[in-house]
């Protein structure tokens, strides 16, 4: 009987200990900041030079198909004094801004080429063409550029914040957050509840707090995320696929642009 109740015992540790690991995870593990919207759903994609040097696009590929298309952070147009200061989505023939999709079957999506123009980007100095990057449906351009072209400007400023907080340890993490900050998470207490033999645990979790402060703070990062794109296009599974062997992922990307 004995044996049976340390038994017992042992496996409620155990259970509990899993709990906490999961409820109270090492800092240690977890990415200096919180994954964006971006990289919690959908794989990143770059196209360096695409057509001409320096027009470097992203494809950011959703779960279900859909690839959302913009401008990477290393983009030409973003090097000119200003940054980017319209948009212009009538390329020629065909006014981008006015397509309005419709109903499941995605009536009047316009078919487009990987080369098709988007739009084009002004800057003070400048002109650039926008393009497609891959064959498919146009389903949605963010026509909020046309009012609001600077959308593009801060994401692309936020994009290069990010991944230099990505290379950053603890340390930083602390440095970041500045001593006031840092002091007001310290003093609070993260409580949990475990159901036992009459009873739970309160946690202070400096890690954990501080972390779900950069979650918090991340909120305006995500939107400038959300808004910067220039475009939405569903390929068919086949023409994805010939694309995709093209394109550069995110660390590939870092390397060849140099970034960290």
């Amino acid at each position: 009987m004995k044996q049976m109740d340390s038994t017992h015992h042992e496996q409620q540790d155990l259970q509990e200990e899993e709990l906490l690991r999961l409820l109270l995870p090492n800092v240690c593990d977890l990415p200096l900041t919180p994954p964006s919207a971006i990289q919690s759903n959908f794989v990143s994609y770059f196209v360096p030079d695409f057509m001409r040097p320096g027009y470097d696009q992203f494809v950011y590929r959703h779960a279900n198909g859909l690839c959302v298309v913009g401008l990477a952070p290393t983009h030409v147009a973003f090097k000119d004094k200003g940054g980017i200061t319209s948009v212009d989505f009538n390329v020629g023939k065909s006014n981008r801004s006015e397509i309005r999709v419709s109903g499941k079957r995605k009536k009047n999506a316009q078919f487009l080429e990987s080369n098709s123009a988007l739009c084009k980007v002004c800057t003070n100095d400048a002109s650039y063409i926008v393009r497609c990057c891959v064959k498919g449906s146009l389903l949605e351009v963010n026509d909020r550029l046309i009012k609001q072209p600077e959308l593009l400007n801060s994401s692309t400023g936020q994009e290069r914040k990010e991944m230099q907080l990505r290379e950053n340890d603890l340390t930083e993490r602390e440095r970041i957050l500045g001593m006031e900050e840092f002091d007001m998470l310290e003093s609070n207490v993260l409580s949990s509840s475990i159901d036992g033999d009459g009873g739970g645990y309160g946690f202070l979790c400096k890690p954990a707090l501080m972390y779900s402060f950069l979650l918090s703070c991340s909120v305006s990062l995500l939107e400038s995320d959300r808004e910067g794109y220039i475009a939405i296009i569903m390929p068919k599974p086949a023409d994805w696929d010939k694309i995709k062997a093209s394109l550069l992922g995110f660390e590939e990307y870092k390397k060849l642009r140099d970034m960290c």
